[in-house]
């Protein structure tokens, strides 16, 4: 079927990539984008459509299908090369060198990894799924950091208590974010402590979708529901 639009958007042009599209990111300055598809290919395009890279399935070596999520970041470079960042629905991690098409790291969550997010430095990057736990990785080496997680104690809602679907950082500091999913909550990390410190209830967030306006410093969600899925 041909794209549509309703209301006030304007379809610029439209890109063939062959498959489902799961997942687009672009990078910082949009002169790159990526977009991972339902039959496991990860195509690098320019902004017009013209292909860069493409990554087929047999580079990953796990039995991952699907592309589920991937975060770009142009902050970590080397020698002024870039390295992308793909996170599959089997838990892979794959740091990704884009000039030779290398894997150059691999992680294993033992988990569904559905999102994941850069700090505003790219110097750390949080993931996040089908475990109540989001996991703190050092961007360059690799290293998990710390995992946020509740307390044992099931009165206190001092984290999430089922899948986590969307994660998003304070676009002005390095150390803070929030995270929602499946359990109605929104919930506010700090790098400092395991639980989290605040949260509010409402937002029933089933995908990535959730994030901050630096400016008025609100946040925005939204709900797999059929009334005010959007809410402020």
């Amino acid at each position: 079927h041909e794209p549509t639009a309703d209301g006030h958007l304007r379809i610029a042009y439209s890109i063939d990539c062959g498959a489902y599209v799961l997942c687009c990111q672009f990078n910082k300055d949009v002169s790159l984008l990526a977009v991972g598809l339902s039959n496991g290919t990860i195509k690098v395009l320019y902004p017009l459509g013209l292909l860069m890279h493409c990554y087929h399935r047999h580079h990953c070596m796990s039995k991952v299908l699907l592309c589920q999520q991937q975060q770009l970041s142009d902050k970590f470079k080397k020698k002024g090369e870039i390295f992308f960042f793909f996170f599959y629905a089997d838990g892979a991690l794959r740091w990704w060198h884009l000039s030779t098409q290398t894997c150059i790291k691999k992680v294993n969550e033992q988990r569904q990894t559905l999102v994941a997010a850069f700090s505003p430095s790219g110097a750390k990057f949080v993931t996040a799924g089908a475990s109540s736990n989001i996991q703190l990785y050092d961007t360059e080496t690799g290293e998990k950091l710390c995992i946020f997680k509740p307390s044992p104690c099931k009165t206190v809602m001092d984290g999430h208590r089922s899948r986590v679907f969307a994660l998003a950082f304070h676009p002005g500091k390095e150390s803070e974010f929030i995270s929602g999913g499946w359990d109605d909550t929104v919930q506010y990390w700090n790098f400092t402590q395991h639980q989290s410190i605040r949260r509010f209830f409402g937002p029933h967030i089933c995908g990535d979708a959730l994030d901050i306006d630096p400016s008025n410093k609100q946040i925005l969600t939204g709900s797999w529901r059929k009334d005010n899925p959007l809410q402020v």
